[in-house]
């Protein structure tokens, strides 16, 4: 051990704090570059989409929704084992769609549609656009899907990858093409691995677009009724506040946190509708993505017992205003609270809340529910509200070895007897655990190393 470090720690015991803090106190006082965007080039005459194509639009450059009874060879210039589609899942609510899969192919070719070559030279930013559903497809099988760089290489840009579960409808894919995409002669390419004549990949429309850097997302309430719902963007402390109904635009693909009110004056919070019913949710804290134009519905319901306004107190000790992550499963980390929040909710609601194991001045025990401390010391907590509920974080403190909540003078002597007879500081204080409350620079081992965290709490605590 360093015999100097322990000679400094004996030398503040002897000089006093005081001095020391004052002394302390008296020396506080002392995305890159923008490219330049030039006119978009029209599609030329080579790769003009026909049919569902946009030419008046010079924000898309190709845009394909199969409505046509074949596909048509200006568009997709290598078709082998895709066919127009008809009777699958919400094929009916678009103009059309393609199934690929396995089919007569031609000797061993294997299933991929091929765009016609699309010229993207010198637009300053693009999108790649499509919707896909599965049918039939088993689980761990992939739909790749590629686009030509401009040095005629092939990169995939997404790999969909089954669940094994048929699709109850299409589900929207968002991409933004890296700039070695953006040549005269791009192309983009779907590659479907299936191995039955049963599997299939269901592609609903697919375009080429300028990037939309915002999207727009509407909000109201059922049965219509004037109500708070807070926009929270997922990580941040801060939330926005609007009266519903209300449309507002945000970034492509900001992830959201939707909070209504949890009752109103004619109910309770039922559940949640998302792009009319494509998505139900009873939870009450609603996390989307704005990948495209979005609208979501607060339902509420008349009173009914087991479900009324509740207020949740999420605190933290020995010390104050820890950052806890609020959120429902199965993700939890959604936005921060600070500990010392009263948060309004439901009876019978779901929360799950994630207390940070460490911090800069403690080390987390373990949640007290009500008062009744939880065996696991798990930091994940899930609780079912029951009333005006408590929810404790309980921590130690660093350097607090004596264990009085307070780190002072008294822990200096007996952090200098933890670190050299470890084992007569187990006698006097045999539920005291050194390396959770001495391990300051958290390296996972209570030794010298942490004495100059040690001072630093001190002095600065």
């Amino acid at each position: 051990m360093r015999a100097v470090p322990i000679i400094c720690l004996v030398l503040i015991c002897l000089l006093g704090l005081p001095a020391a803090a004052a002394q302390d106190h008296a020396q506080r006082q002392h995305r890159n570059p923008p490219i330049a965007a030039g006119a978009p080039e029209r599609p030329t005459p080579e790769h003009t989409p026909s049919g569902s194509a946009v030419r008046d639009d010079p924000a898309r450059y190709f845009d394909e929704d199969f409505s046509s009874a074949t596909l048509d060879s200006r568009n997709w210039e290598l078709v082998v084992g895709a066919t127009p589609a008809r009777g699958f899942v919400g094929v009916d609510e678009l103009a059309g769609a393609v199934r690929l899969g396995l089919g007569p192919l031609a000797g061993e070719r294997l299933p991929e549609l091929r765009s016609a070559p699309i010229s993207l030279a010198g637009v300053p930013g693009v999108e790649l656009r499509y919707t896909l559903q599965q049918s039939g497809v088993e689980l761990g099988e992939a739909l790749v899907v590629e686009y030509l760089a401009v040095d005629s290489r092939w990169y995939i840009i997404e790999r969909v990858v089954a669940d094994g579960r048929d699709s109850i409808g299409f589900v929207r894919h968002v991409r933004l093409l890296p700039v070695k995409a953006l040549h005269e002669r791009f192309r983009v390419r779907f590659r479907p691995a299936v191995d039955d004549q049963d599997d299939a990949w269901i592609l609903g429309e697919v375009s080429v677009a300028a990037y939309d850097p915002l999207q727009t997302l509407a909000v109201r309430v059922h049965p219509a009724h004037d109500a708070h719902v807070e926009v929270v963007l997922a990580g941040r402390p801060d939330a926005m506040s609007f009266s519903a109904p209300f449309t507002r635009r945000f970034p492509l693909g900001a992830p959201l946190l939707l909070v209504p009110q949890p009752t109103i004056e004619t109910g309770v919070f039922s559940h949640w509708s998302v792009d009319g019913g494509a998505r139900i949710q009873r939870q009450r804290v609603l996390r989307i993505e704005l990948t495209e134009e979005l609208e979501a519905v607060a339902h509420y319901r008349p009173r009914v017992a087991g479900r009324n306004a509740a207020s949740v107190a999420i605190v933290s000790e020995p010390l104050p205003g820890v950052s806890i992550a609020l959120g429902v499963e199965p993700e939890p980390l959604f936005t921060k609270l600070r500990s010392e929040t009263e948060y309004p909710c439901l009876t019978g609601e779901w929360l799950t809340l994630l207390a940070p194991l460490r911090t800069e001045r403690m080390v987390f025990v373990g949640w007290v529910v009500n008062g009744e401390r939880l065996p696991s010391g798990d930091n994940l907590l899930e609780h079912r509200v029951t009333a005006d509920d408590i929810l404790l974080a309980e921590y130690v403190r660093l350097g607090d070895v004596n264990g009085d909540d307070l780190l002072d003078k008294y822990d200096v002597d007996l952090f200098l007897a933890a670190l050299i007879d470890p084992a007569g500081y187990a006698e006097v204080y045999p539920d005291l655990d050194p390396l959770q409350r001495g391990d300051v620079n958290g390296d996972g081992v209570f030794d010298e190393l942490d004495i100059e965290g040690f001072v630093d709490l001190l002095l600065n605590d």
